[in-house]
């Protein structure tokens, strides 16, 4: 189990023991419980990033990309990315799974000139 608390924190619990662990450069987190544990990505504006894994190992990165959203649809994982910078825009729709213990991105749709929004 993962407790997140703060921006860049979160307890989880090794060998019954109630640890912490804080990540110091991540800059601006959103964070989102998946079925694989709890995905971070950070906003970096127009400079892409990466969307991570979180575990009490650390963060393993999932997949490179300025995404904006994480959720679970019929037990699926799906992540959207956006970027905007100058006159370039461009998102995409992608599907996050796990095979022989790495992430692969599935990218579904990609939009070029448009963006898309995930608010909750």
């Amino acid at each position: 189990m993962q407790l997140s608390i703060g921006n860049n924190s979160y307890l989880f619990q090794d060998n019954g023991e109630i640890k912490i662990k804080t990540f110091n450069n991540f800059i601006d987190v959103n964070k989102f419980e998946t079925k694989y544990g709890l995905m971070i990505t950070e906003d970096n504006g127009e400079w892409v990033s990466y969307l991570y894994n979180v575990t009490e190992n650390g963060a393993e990165e999932v997949a490179y990309g300025n995404f904006q959203h994480v959720f679970e649809y019929n037990n699926k994982v799906y992540a959207i990315s956006s970027l905007s910078h100058l006159t370039s825009h461009h998102s995409g729709l992608h599907e996050i799974r796990k095979f022989d213990d790495k992430f692969v991105k599935i990218t579904i749709f990609r939009t070029e000139k448009s963006r898309i929004s995930a608010n909750n």
